[in-house]
Formats: structure tokens, C-alpha cells, sequence
């Protein structure tokens, strides 16, 4: 039994990829915690943390920008679009 762990582990730490896919996961654990913590109440209780995600659900997640992020309003957007800076009308 502890044969088949060894070896396991042992390809495992020869994945050329292995030190990609540990940041991806640290990130995407990062950014759950983070919009866990901005949409729970006192019932919730940390769904977000008990999710399962394959590695390209993973990586996807690394590219979610959480709303309190985004520093651009409605009014600004109109303001370019008067201005002519906007490209849209």
C-alpha cells in the first residue's frame, strides 16, 4: 500500500507543470475566500469553500475580478460617451 503512494507521489513531483497548477490553485482558493467573504451572511457559512473545481474550472476562476474591484460607474461611462471618448453612442 505504501508502495503505490511512494510511486504516486513520485509522479506527481515530476510533473513539469505541478508548480503552475499549485499557484493556480492557491489563487483560485484566494479568490473564493474573497467572494465568500463578500456574499455571505450568518447562515451561509462558507459554501463557496466547499466547492469542488476541476483544474479549468481552476483557471477560470483565476480571472473573476470581484465587483469591489471595478472603480468605473455608469456616470463616467456616460461622460466618455459625451465627450467622444467612448466610441459608442
Amino acid at each position: 500500500m505504501s508502495a503505490y503512494y511512494l510511486i504516486r507521489w513520485l509522479i506527481s513531483y515530476r510533473d513539469p507543470e505541478r508548480e503552475k497548477k499549485e499557484a493556480v490553485k492557491k489563487k483560485s482558493d484566494a479568490i473564493l475566500r474573497r467572494l465568500d467573504a463578500n456574499g455571505s451572511t450568518a447562515t451561509t457559512g462558507g459554501k463557496m469553500e466547499k466547492l469542488v473545481l476541476n483544474s479549468y474550472e481552476q483557471t477560470i476562476l483565476t480571472e473573476v475580478v470581484a465587483p469591489e474591484d471595478i472603480h468605473v460607474s455608469f456616470d463616467g461611462l456616460f461622460c466618455c460617451a459625451r465627450c467622444g471618448l467612448g466610441g459608442m453612442y
